[in-house]
């Protein structure tokens, strides 16, 4: 597997998700020359290179918006020139030490992610009589949304447009692999915010009423 074929074909799953589906389900013969399935994990591993790709166009902004702005204030003899100063490499050092933190614990993130839209995709496939190929189904369902980490890569927005282009992947994926209609596509997208918050807001509860 060429590391040129494994880019494409991870970029081909952003742009293409419908006949990247297609692609895989059917292994045509009229693919893409270059295009090849990737497994969730191969789909991970890609994506981490995005993410340390997004994680230094964004220290590399941050430093660059700090140094004019240092030379603003040192040109313009403010009294309080130094303190926003020390302030300002303050939170470069903080941006700095959370991003490194993102990259080197990301594929273990990405690990626990999987598992859990795994088993909640898995749950509503079998609830719905589904039983063949299920996990080849989910396995293309995420490796095809791992692909929107691609998006990190744009300045300031990067974050915000990968949200949404993930949970669009994995609605398109449920749609192609599973044949869901919108409503349960949605429904199984919804699910694991809704047990979180839920489980959260227990938890919550159950420390209130240890210490009252």
């Amino acid at each position: 597997m060429g590391l040129t074929s494994t880019l494409y074909s991870f970029c081909f799953y952003l742009i293409h998700p419908l006949r990247a589906h297609d692609f895989i389900n059917q292994d045509l013969p009229n693919s893409p020359s270059g295009f090849q399935r990737l497994s969730v994990y191969e789909s991970l591993f890609v994506s981490w290179f995005f993410v340390i790709l997004g994680g230094l166009f964004r220290l590399i902004l941050v430093l660059g918006s700090l140094s004019v702005f240092n030379n603003l204030l040192n040109s313009s003899d403010l009294p309080w020139g130094d303190l926003v100063s020390t302030s300002g490499t303050s939170g470069f050092y903080m941006i700095l030490f959370t991003s490194f933190l993102d990259i080197i614990f990301y594929p273990l993130f990405g690990i626990f992610l999987i598992q859990i839209w795994e088993f909640f995709i898995k749950t509503y496939a079998y609830l719905l009589g589904e039983s063949k190929n299920v996990k080849q189904k989910v396995d293309s369902v995420l490796a095809v949304s791992l692909s929107s980490k691609v998006l990190l890569v744009i300045p300031f927005i990067g974050g915000f447009l990968e949200g949404i282009a993930n949970m669009i992947l994995i609605f398109v994926g449920l749609k192609k692999q599973f044949k869901m209609n919108s409503a349960l596509a949605i429904c199984v997208l919804l699910t694991p915010y809704v047990f979180f918050l839920g489980l959260s807001c227990l938890i919550i509860f159950s420390f209130v009423l240890m210490f009252q």
